[in-house]
């Protein structure tokens, strides 16, 4: 073999190697030839972490070999130095270091953006915040004059609030105020922190700073303000509302959902009117989690009248609502139940099932409350059966849902259907899902039905279930002890509560006490009762006063009935209602003497106090009147309680609306006062008279056979 020979061999063998060697060579010119890293600056970055970056001139190698100064290249490098350097800082958590970076930030104040470097100051403000010296960095900030963008003090705002400085997160947004850089966005960010902090009283002066400064706040900043403050502040929260649609910000569902929330039993009838008159406004805009809302809130103002109307608005399709929940249908079927519409309750339950929407326990339960509300306990049992009986809806059967139809049973006295169905809450296994709710509800079965001797089985069933009887249970044993008089058990059992620290007698079981006392028309061991009530410490109430009224008048003490009730409201500062003056105008025609003259004075003083009557206080005036042969003022009641002309004088003085009972008069008792007046002496007459003006008020008044035969038989002196 030639030498030749022996170096091509060579060469083919190592071609490899070869190729890869000279791809190496060209990819360590393109490095290290066209894009060169100068020396100056490679340094700097290395070092950037521990030391300043170099402050002098930077020169670069132009291609002809020379070096010459270049300043604006020289800042720049010093920058992106700084800013690497305080990243870096900033991954190993090093503040102090950090801080050291800002100044080589600003080594050409003029051309930096804030914009792009804004990013990692946030980031080391809120470490900065994590570690304590938020301050200290501030200092620096302001120093290098880096503080200047909204973004940055929205940062700060924050970092305060985590810290718990609030004052510190107020200074901020001044600051950024006095320097114009505060936007929108910075507000909200203090309102949200004051928020957070549970101070809703701050936010809203925020708010209103905001509103100073020509700023605007969105819809969601507002509900979040209204949310905050509507349990303690109602007021404010609705004039929030007014604010916003001043302002031109539109309140969305959630806004009206949230402000609902602030409609609650005992509200000022003013605040309730203006909220329903607004809630009209929303038929068109409402879905169905406002419509739930709207109608939950409604019926705890007692609003019925406005829920029903709103119900027929969803009914008649008015309201463009697509229901998907079986939450809202729950509402709508509570609703109805409590304003007496059952075919709507009905109309709902079937439109979910049509809809295939699978109910809750909770809307089951509302359609069962809604039917046996309407009298129908067995049409609730029945549907509780269907129920039960399907594989998809047997678990939504509970014992809460059995107790509605227990106390339906219970209310209309039927016994024997409401254990039967006690027995059959036990044959499907309930038991165990008993509580004492459960069981108070069967012993209040018993004893509303005579029953109370079935009590204790019902006791040894509680403690054989790890429950604990309460202060409703025995109050409930000791009601069926009165009811049935046997009033020594009541009060042996009174002692044993007395005795026990968790079972002390409240006001109900006193009043229970009190009412078993009136019953026997036992005045002195009431009156030692009613003694024993304040001296614990229990004030009486309007309730306590209704029975006291019995009590005092069943022993013929009527001019003391009206020294306690006078000494009772004013010694515990409250103002007698409807059902004490019905009692004191019963004392009156119950007495001995039959004091119509006092009875027609408490009427006056009921509505001197604006006390409204009710369809009970005139059927027991109109009465009074007649068992004591006064004719003539029972006709002048009957114009005051219709609403007619030539009223009794004693309703002289106030509106007819004010003298108008709460629930019309009933037919019944119209027609038995016609009656009596027709058998007076010129009765004929006056009745013509008030039958005449009685139907343009009450149209469907049907007169009784006896009464339109009567009438009829004198109608020509009428026609004169």
């Amino acid at each position: 073999m030639t030498y030749f020979d022996f170096v091509v061999d060579v060469l083919t063998g190592a071609q490899t190697e070869i190729v890869v060697m000279i791809l190496a060579a060209c990819v360590h010119w393109i490095i290290f030839g066209v894009y060169r890293v100068p020396a100056a600056r490679k340094n700097k970055v290395f070092k950037a972490i521990d030391t300043a970056p170099h402050s002098g001139p930077k020169f670069v190698r132009p291609s002809n070999g020379r070096r010459r100064q270049m300043p604006s290249q020289q800042n720049s490098s010093t920058q992106e130095a700084a800013l690497f350097g305080l990243k870096a800082a900033l991954e190993h958590a090093n503040v102090e270091a950090a801080m050291k970076h800002l100044e080589g930030l600003v080594a050409d104040n003029d051309q930096i953006n804030l914009m792009a470097v804004e990013a990692t100051l946030t980031a080391l403000v809120r470490m900065a915040a994590n570690q304590g010296i938020l301050q200290t960095l501030l200092e620096k900030l302001r120093k290098n004059c880096l503080l200047k963008t909204p973004v940055l003090y929205n940062a700060v705002i924050e970092a305060c609030a985590g810290c718990r400085d609030m004052e510190g997160a107020e200074a901020a947004l001044k600051e950024a105020a006095q320097v114009g850089v505060a936007d929108s966005t910075t507000y909200c960010v203090l309102i949200r922190a004051h928020l957070r902090a549970g101070k809703p009283s701050c936010a809203l002066k925020t708010l209103a700073a905001m509103r100073s400064a020509n700023k605007t706040a969105n819809t969601t900043i507002y509900n979040e303000v209204i949310d905050a403050i509507i349990a303690s502040k109602p007021g404010l929260a609705w004039g929030l509302l007014e604010e916003m649609q001043i302002s031109g910000i539109k309140p969305n569902n959630v806004t009206w959902s949230t402000l609902l929330k602030s409609l609650q039993a005992g509200m000022g009838g003013a605040d309730v009117e203006h909220a329903v008159k607004r809630l009209d406004t929303l038929i068109s805009d409402m879905d169905e989690v406002l419509l739930s809302s709207a109608l939950e809130a409604l019926m705890r103002v007692g609003r019925s009248t406005a829920a029903a109307r709103l119900l027929r608005k969803v009914r008649a399709r008015s309201i463009p609502i697509h229901i998907k929940g079986a939450h809202t249908y729950g509402s709508i079927i509570r609703t109805c139940g409590m304003v007496r519409d059952c075919r709507g309750a009905w109309d709902a339950w079937q439109e979910m099932v049509a809809s295939k929407i699978t109910p809750t326990s909770i809307t089951l339960g509302c359609m069962v409350e809604a039917i046996v509300s309407h009298g129908d306990p067995e049409g609730g049992h029945k549907l509780l059966k269907q129920m039960q009986s399907r594989t998809a809806t047997k678990g939504l059967v509970n014992a809460v849902i059995y107790c509605s139809v227990l106390k339906g049973f219970s209310h209309q006295r039927r016994f024997a259907e409401a254990w039967e169905v006690y027995e059959e809450m036990l044959a499907a296994g309930l038991q165990g899902q008993f509580s004492s709710v459960t069981y108070n509800t069967l012993v209040d079965v018993c004893a509303r039905n005579g029953e109370i001797a079935r009590a204790g089985a019902l006791l040894e069933d509680m403690v054989k279930q790890g429950i604990e009887p309460n202060l409703v249970t025995y109050s409930t044993i000791l009601k069926g002890y009165c009811q049935e008089n046997r009033l020594d058990k009541a009060f042996a059992l009174m002692e044993t509560m007395k005795k026990s620290a968790s079972l002390k007698p409240d006001e109900m079981v006193y009043n229970t006490l009190l009412d078993g006392c009136a019953r026997q028309k036992l005045y002195t061991r009431g009156m030692a009762v009613f003694k024993e009530m304040q001296d614990v410490g229990i004030h009486p109430s309007n309730f306590t006063l209704s029975v006291l009224v019995k009590l005092i008048s069943r022993d013929k003490r009527l001019t003391e009935a009206f020294e306690v009730c006078d000494l009772m409201s004013s010694t515990y500062g409250f103002k007698l209602n409807v059902h004490v003056y019905n009692n004191l105008i019963q004392a009156c025609f119950s007495h001995q003497q039959k004091d119509t003259a006092r009875a027609l004075g408490v009427l006056q003083r009921m509505l001197g106090e604006g006390v409204r009557p009710d369809a009970r206080t005139y059927a027991l005036m109109l009465r009074g009147c007649l068992a004591t042969s006064q004719p003539q003022e029972a006709a002048k009641l009957l114009r005051a309680a219709a609403g007619l002309r030539n009223a009794h004088p004693c309703v002289a003085g106030h509106e007819a609306a004010a003298s108008l009972p709460h629930g019309a008069l009933g037919h019944d008792v119209i027609i038995e006062i016609l009656e009596c007046i027709v058998r007076s002496a010129d009765g004929i007459a006056t009745a013509h008279m008030l039958v005449s003006e009685l139907r343009f008020k009450v149209p469907k008044l049907e007169l009784s056979a006896r009464l339109a035969a009567k009438l009829r038989q004198h109608a020509p002196l009428h026609e004169n």
